[in-house]
């Protein structure tokens, strides 16, 4: 995902499990984005950079500067709960 990708923090709260992806009604878990880059190879102080960011976008941008692969990572995770989501939903026919 390339860094100032406008769908990066909606990506990032299904990534995080929330379905109602409108920016008033959920917020971008930055603790989890934390998370997800320090699986990713950041290290504590990146990881606390991560967790206190302003925004979604510069936890990003903190990331794609050290070379941890943030927006890779969220956007894996988001498939991963999307298709968790919709296991066992019948698809409709065109």
């Amino acid at each position: 995902m390339p860094p100032g990708s406008p769908h990066f923090a909606k990506l990032s709260k299904l990534a995080a499990g929330h379905l109602d992806l409108h920016s008033a009604r959920s917020q971008v878990d930055k603790g989890f984005l934390a998370e997800l880059a320090h699986r990713g190879g950041a290290d504590e102080t990146l990881a606390a950079e991560v967790a206190n960011a302003n925004t979604g976008l510069a936890a990003l941008q903190l990331c794609t500067a050290a070379g941890i692969p943030l927006g890779d990572l969220v956007a894996m995770t988001a498939r991963d709960e999307a298709l968790t989501v919709l296991r066992g939903v019948p698809a409709r026919s065109t």
